[in-house]
């Protein structure tokens, strides 16, 4: 295995502080991004979206079996 050789020895032009770096996350954390709310306006769209949140966990649930935020999830969904 071939190790990759460091070119260019010569600082940045732009330094990023670790303070920056976390100053950033936190900023990136506070902006949650919110889904929309689903507008169900017939029986048929609820039997959709509903069939459609089953098979996103259950195929969650399929990769992670034994995680158990995902069972609390969807069990808390389910009522």
């Amino acid at each position: 295995m071939k190790v990759p050789r460091v070119k260019n020895y010569a600082p940045a032009e732009i330094q990023v502080t670790s303070e920056q770096l976390i100053r950033e996350s936190i900023q990136y954390q506070l902006d949650e991004h919110r889904p929309t709310k689903v507008r169900i306006t017939d029986p048929e769209e609820l039997e959709d979206y509903k069939y459609r949140m089953r098979k996103s966990f259950e195929d969650s649930l399929r990769m992670q079996k034994h995680h158990m935020g995902t069972w609390l999830k969807y069990a808390e969904w389910e009522a």
